[in-house]
């Protein structure tokens, strides 16, 4: 049989990295997202809008909810099969935090950079050298003058 008269191969499912993932329960993470945006959106735009969205605040309060299960949904398959037998090697939880702190922090760090920039062209004293870093290290929460120091109300 030649190369050209071979039958085609189905793709190998086992070879998608996300193969056993709910189409659906993407979909709905993504709308879990847009309301979240929606909401700071919303939120940032209040002066403008006059407050007229403001009963629209509950689809971010919805959106951080439906995310976080969702996500958990959607990620615990592969600990599920691990605990039920149905396969050989249990996943690595360490090698996924890895996974997770090289995919968010950086971009985070790069947020807060261009946020503090952004509010220096127009809030002077609300930036800090020691808000910046207490983002950075993601402790602005547990000190009260930094929470919005950076990237807060307009």
């Amino acid at each position: 049989m030649t190369e050209l008269s071979r039958p085609a191969r189905a793709p190998d499912v086992r070879a998608r990295p996300h193969a056993d993932r709910s189409a659906i329960a993407d979909a709905l993470r993504t709308l879990a997202i847009l309301a979240v945006v929606a909401n700071h959106l919303i939120e940032v735009s209040k002066p403008t809008l006059g407050g007229h969205l403001l009963h629209f605040k509950v689809l971010g309060i919805w959106g951080v909810s439906a995310f976080f299960v969702l996500s958990g949904f959607l990620l615990s398959p592969p600990y599920v099969r691990a605990f039920v037998g149905r396969c050989e090697r249990r996943p690595s939880a360490a090698l996924f935090l890895l996974r997770r702190v090289l995919r968010i922090v950086p971009l985070y760090v790069v947020a807060v950079v261009v946020s503090a920039i952004v509010d220096l062209c127009f809030h002077v004293e609300r930036v800090t050298l020691k808000s910046v870093v207490a983002h950075l290290l993601m402790l602005q929460n547990f000190i009260p003058k930094y929470v919005q120091a950076i990237n807060g109300p307009l």
